[in-house]
């Protein structure tokens, strides 16, 4: 089992969600960190479900998750919800 590369995970996912990655982080030990938004938690939940499936059955090892941010009303900002994957990086 092993992590599947950027590209990889940029064209399953792409499919899935239906958008592209909008955030692309680099983390550690050689991995990047891609983001996709995603509107609803319950969208999100079913999004982590479907893509962690799809990676066990290809035999990949990727973390997925989603996270939300709280909703500021006074600025008017925040309420995202994100899934969340790190993949591997190649030159």
């Amino acid at each position: 089992m092993q992590l599947a590369d950027t590209k990889t995970v940029r064209k399953l996912v792409n499919r899935i969600v239906g958008a592209s990655a909008i955030y692309t982080d680099m983390g550690t030990n050689g991995t990047r960190l891609l983001a996709w938004e995603v509107y609803g938690e319950d969208r999100a939940e079913q999004l982590v479900k479907e893509v962690k499936e799809l990676f066990t059955l290809l035999g990949f090892t990727n973390r997925v998750k989603m996270n939300s941010s709280a909703y500021n009303p006074l600025g008017r900002s925040g309420g995202q919800t994100w899934l969340r994957i790190n993949a591997s990086y190649k030159d």
